[in-house]
C-alpha cells in the first residue's frame, strides 16, 4: 500500500511538472490603434514642408516601432519600416496634391495593428498668402483667412499665457513675444489647428 501511494504521489509530482513547463507563458496584447493623426483627416490648405505625426501606445508599456503607408495613391506604399519615432518627415510636397497615409504598429513580439488610412490635401501655390498671423492679445495667437479681403475670418487661435502683442513668422512656425512670460513658439502648418511646441522664458 505505501509503494503504491509512494508511486501515486511520484506521478502526481511528474505530471505537475510536465504541466508547468507546457503551460503558456503570459499574453501579449498588441498595440493600440494609431490615432490622433497631424495634420488631421481630410484638411485642407496643409503646408508643402508639413511633418506628420500622430499617437500611439501599448497596453503590455512595450516599446513600439512603425511602418509608414504614404503617398498619393487611397492604397498608399510603405516608405519606411521599423521606424521608432512618433513623427516622419516626407519632404517637400506637391501643392494642390492629396496625400494618402497610414501606420502599422508593432510591439517586437508579435502584435500588429494597422491603422486606418488618413488623407490632407496640400494648399494650392500661392495660398500662404491667404493666412495672416496675428497677435491677439488675451486671445493668444490668431490666424485670419484673408483670401477674401473684404471678409476676412478666423481660421484658427492657440491660446498662450499672458498677453500676446507680437508675432514673428519664420516658415511653418510662429514665435510669439507673450509678455513677462518669454517667447513661444507655436506650429502654423495647418492654419485651422495651430499647436504650441515650445517655450522660453527670457526674464532677467
Amino acid at each position: 500500500m505505501k509503494k503504491l501511494l509512494f508511486l501515486l504521489l511520484s506521478l502526481s509530482g511528474v505530471l505537475l511538472i510536465l504541466w508547468s513547463c507546457a503551460a503558456p507563458s503570459a499574453s501579449n496584447y498588441p498595440p493600440a490603434t494609431p490615432s490622433n493623426p497631424y495634420p488631421m483627416n481630410n484638411v485642407m490648405n496643409v503646408l508643402i514642408d508639413v511633418t506628420l505625426s500622430w499617437g500611439c501606445s501599448d497596453p503590455d508599456g512595450d516599446s513600439l516601432t512603425y511602418d509608414i503607408y504614404f503617398g498619393t495613391s487611397s492604397n498608399p506604399p510603405l516608405v519606411k519600416s521599423g521606424h521608432t519615432g512618433n513623427s516622419y518627415n516626407p519632404g517637400t510636397l506637391q501643392y494642390n496634391m492629396t496625400y494618402y497615409w497610414k501606420i502599422v504598429a508593432t510591439d517586437g513580439k508579435g502584435g500588429e495593428t494597422r491603422g486606418p488610412v488618413w488623407k490632407f490635401t496640400i494648399e494650392s501655390e500661392g495660398t500662404p498668402g491667404s493666412y495672416i498671423c496675428g497677435a491677439g492679445g488675451r486671445k493668444g495667437l490668431i490666424i485670419l483667412d484673408v483670401s477674401d479681403p473684404t471678409n476676412p475670418e478666423i481660421a484658427g487661435q492657440v491660446n498662450i499665457d499672458d498677453w500676446v502683442n507680437e508675432v514673428f513668422i519664420s516658415g511653418i512656425y510662429a514665435y510669439v513675444a507673450n509678455g513677462e512670460n518669454g517667447l513661444g513658439a507655436v506650429n502654423v502648418s495647418d492654419p485651422t489647428d495651430p499647436r504650441v511646441i515650445g517655450h522660453i522664458d527670457t526674464a532677467g
